[in-house]
Formats: structure tokens, sequence, C-alpha cells
């Protein structure tokens, strides 16, 4: 009888144990599923501003009259990508930092800062296709090299595309193993 009280105790401790430990690595997936969501929350950000800046960039290259006019609207651009890529090193550092002891959360990570790093060799290439035609001395020289810069610009361009589908991709899994343990913060 007194064997089985203390086995009875013994194993109330180990239960109430192992629910303790339960809710603290629940707490710790629900804190390690914001800090997650709030480094990517950034990407959205970054992509609306940068966007934004594309978009009268293309209205200016649209709009130019000449090879400078161009020029100007090509500086804007490698400006533009040097300041988003400097924001995407910050967000893999951000990432980089973060200790995840959940391993699913620890390989959406991997593959989102691999993401990242593939988005930033993306935009380098749309940004030397840019410092081209910066570099470019005469109009003529333009017109020659112009079906060469076209591709580069698109294959990067279809890059980009193939990479925002990959983030999407990768946000809705996320999406899915956190769902309801951002609630709990």
């Amino acid at each position: 009888m007194i064997h089985c009280r203390v086995l009875q105790a013994s194993t109330r401790k180990t239960i109430l144990s192992g629910l303790l430990l339960g809710l603290v690595s629940c707490n710790a997936q629900a804190s390690q599923c914001k800090q997650f969501a709030d480094i990517t929350q950034q990407s959205q950000s970054i992509r609306e501003s940068f966007d934004s800046e594309i978009e009268n960039v293309q209205l200016k290259a649209s709009g130019a009259q000449n090879l400078e006019q161009l020029k100007v609207a090509a500086k804007e651009y490698t400006g533009a990508v040097s300041q988003v890529t400097d924001q995407l090193d910050s967000m893999t550092q951000s990432f980089e930092g973060v200790a995840l002891t959940d391993e699913q959360l620890d390989e959406y990570r991997d593959r989102y800062v691999a993401f990242l790093k593939e988005t930033k060799t993306a935009l380098g290439i749309a940004s030397g296709v840019m410092q081209q035609v910066i570099d470019t001395k005469t109009e003529t020289e333009f017109r020659d090299s112009f079906s060469t810069l076209t591709a580069q610009g698109d294959r990067a361009f279809s890059d980009l595309q193939s990479l925002d589908s990959e983030e999407e991709d990768i946000l809705d899994q996320f999406n899915a193993y956190c769902a309801g343990e951002l609630d709990k913060i």
C-alpha cells in the first residue's frame, strides 16, 4: 500500500512535470513563431517600398528621350536595389540571430534565409544590367547591347518571380505550422 502511494505520487509528479514542460515548450514555440513572423513581416514592408521606387523608375525610363535620361533612371534603380539588398542583409542577420529550438521552425528559417540570399543575387544581376546602361558611352553602343541587356534583365525578373513563389510557399507552410500559436502570445 505504501509502495503504491509512493508510485502514485511519483507518477503525479512525472505527469505534472510533463505538463509543465509541455506548457513551456508550447510557449517557446509560440514565442519562436512570433519572432519568425515579426522578421518576415519586414519583407512585406521592404517589398512595398521597393515596388514603389521601381514603379517611379520605370515611369522615368519609359519617358526617357535620350541616353542621359535613361542613365538617370538606371542610377535610381541601382540605388533602390542597393538599399533593398542592405535591408535583406539585415533581415538575414535578424533571422540568424534568433535562437530556434523548434526543428520545424529552424528548417523554415534556413529556407527563408536561402530565399533572401537568392533574392539578393537576382537583384544584383538586375542591378548589374542597369549598371551596364549607366556605363554605356553612346546611344549606338546602347542600341547594340539592347538585346543582350534585355535578355539578362528578363532572366533576373523571371528568377525574382520564381523566388516570390518560393517565399509564398515557405510562408504558407510556416503559417499552417504556427496556426494558433501566435494567438497564445
